[in-house]
């Protein structure tokens, strides 16, 4: 397990299109509200995140995970 900015690090190095982890995300409110709102859930355990290998899995969950850390979660990237 790693923190968020060694989790950052790793995926822009490690994924294609890693440069892009410069730029800001666009258009995913919904579905990075949905991913807090699930985690403030105590009755849920897991999320499946699932699609096609390119269209922004890890980003999206990367960038959830940070707005979690600025709202005080304790974050770990696994």
């Amino acid at each position: 397990m790693v923190g968020l900015k060694e989790a950052h690090d790793r995926l822009r190095n490690e994924t294609i299109g890693g440069a892009s982890f410069e730029k800001p995300v666009i258009g995913r409110v919904t579905e990075i509200l949905a991913i807090k709102e699930f985690a403030s859930d105590n009755e849920k355990r897991i999320l499946p995140i699932v699609g096609a290998a390119g269209i922004g899995k890890s980003r999206l969950i990367y960038e959830s995970m940070v707005l979690l850390s600025q709202d005080g979660w304790r974050v770990l990237w696994a």
